[in-house]
């Protein structure tokens, strides 16, 4: 059974908060030390935090949580700094895009095969994303690791990209959500 859980106030906002560690070794031990970090602070009378959630994705150590303040964050990011890359987000998400790709297929051969919204989508991709296969021999399915804020709209299947309007997905392409930080709100 699945059912949404409402989010208390509605003046709060969605942070995540993602550590990129150079290794999977440093993102376990830095997820050891934000645990008590966040248990203190849920458990402080004035933390106005709802839904905290700690994850480690390969090298990211993700936290999102809802806030009034963001910069309620400050004792995770200083936590977070010495060892990681630092980035902050409103609605983050993390997707794999599956592309099919015709034998043959070129970066310059792109716009005689795919609409301009197709080659713009895919050209973005390519450069602010990371490539997780390459079709064998060219033809196949291309992978593409993509993450960012409010990347992907799950009831209108647009992706959108450099904060621009969505694009429809064509029904060939396929995605799969790898984390969304506003599912936190639902329970399965």
């Amino acid at each position: 059974m699945r059912y949404s859980k409402l989010r208390p106030s509605s003046h709060s906002t969605d942070y995540t908060v993602v550590g990129v560690c150079d290794d999977e070794a440093t993102t376990k031990l830095l997820s050891e030390t934000l645990f008590p970090i966040i248990k203190r602070k849920e458990k402080s009378a004035a933390s106005d935090w709802e839904r905290p959630e700690l994850v480690t994705r390969g090298n990211r150590v993700i936290f999102s949580v809802n806030t009034n303040s963001e910069g309620t964050l400050t004792k995770i990011t200083d936590a977070l700094e010495q060892d990681a890359k630092i980035e902050q987000y409103m609605g983050y998400q993390e997707i794999v895009l599956r592309i099919p790709i015709p034998k043959g297929l070129t970066p310059k051969t792109l716009p005689l095969l795919f609409s301009p919204a197709e080659v713009t989508i895919i050209r973005y991709v390519m450069r602010h994303s990371k490539r997780l296969s390459t079709p064998n021999n060219g033809e196949g399915i291309a992978e593409f690791f993509y993450r960012g804020r409010q990347i992907f709209d799950v009831f209108s299947q647009e992706i959108r990209y450099a904060d621009q309007n969505g694009f429809k997905l064509p029904p060939s392409w396929n995605i799969q959500i790898l984390y969304d930080s506003s599912e936190r709100w639902t329970q399965h």
